[in-house]
This record gives structure tokens, sequence and C-alpha cells, in this order.
């Protein structure tokens, strides 16, 4: 499974659409298999939350998002988990053993 964090100074960014990067982690039976940083320059609300649904990540973990994407991704069965902050790490590492 593929989730996704937004990424801003090594921390989980504010907000979802503020970001330009996201951290996309992929994880089998609570080990990280792979982790790398996808650049994402795009400014348009939906033209990001597309190209993360075509990486495709079944969780998005960030700190606010806004309801268009929010809708777009639940419409999806995406799992969105807000009201997280702070360092990539350990915000990672909490949510590891969930999946």
């Amino acid at each position: 499974m593929k989730i996704a964090l937004p990424v801003l100074r090594g921390s989980v960014a504010p907000r979802f659409d503020c970001t330009e990067e996201f951290l996309i982690v992929e994880i089998d039976e609570g080990n990280i298999v792979q982790r790398y940083i996808l650049e994402c320059p795009e400014r348009n609300v939906l033209k990001r939350a597309l190209m993360l649904i075509q990486v495709p990540v079944k969780v998005i973990i960030c700190g606010r998002i806004d309801n268009f994407s929010l809708r777009l991704f639940q419409d999806r069965n995406l799992k969105v988990i807000t009201g997280q902050y702070g360092l990539l790490d350990a915000v990672l590492q909490y949510w590891l053993n969930t999946f």
C-alpha cells in the first residue's frame, strides 16, 4: 500500500494544497518497502489530487485539507487522515503500525 504525506521543510505541511512535494511511502506488512519524494509544482488542487490518485496512493496523511480534495479522495475510497503535524518520520512511525 502507498501513502502520501505533504512535505514542508522536513515536516508534514500544515495544508495539503500548499505543498510542492509529497513523501510517497510504500508499506508492506508494517514495513517500509520504498520511499521517495514526488515533486508537485502544480498549484491547481484538482491536478494535484489527481496526481496522487494516479500514483496510486491509498492513504493521505496531512495537516489540513481543502474540502474539494477531501471529497475527491473520499469518492475514490482513499483514506484521509487529517490533523497530523510534526516531523515526517515521527508522524510516519506513529501510523506505520496501523497499516
